[in-house]
């Protein structure tokens, strides 16, 4: 998404229908002001998992 611009879930979800077979599309869309990463610019994955499952009541 470029600067200025906004993007919301029933434009993901549209997208992703007329663009992914259904057991590719997305579940559950999250949007997060920033993605964690590492000093070497990698996304720290399971800081992710845990807010996923600190979100959801599953930790």
């Amino acid at each position: 998404v470029g600067h200025g611009e906004t993007l919301d879930e029933t434009a993901i979800l549209t997208h992703c229908t007329n663009h992914l077979a259904k057991f590719k599309q997305p579940k559950i869309i999250r949007f997060v002001d920033t993605i964690p990463k590492t000093p070497a610019g990698k996304v720290q994955k399971p800081l992710l998992r845990e807010a996923y499952l600190k979100d959801n009541g599953l930790s």
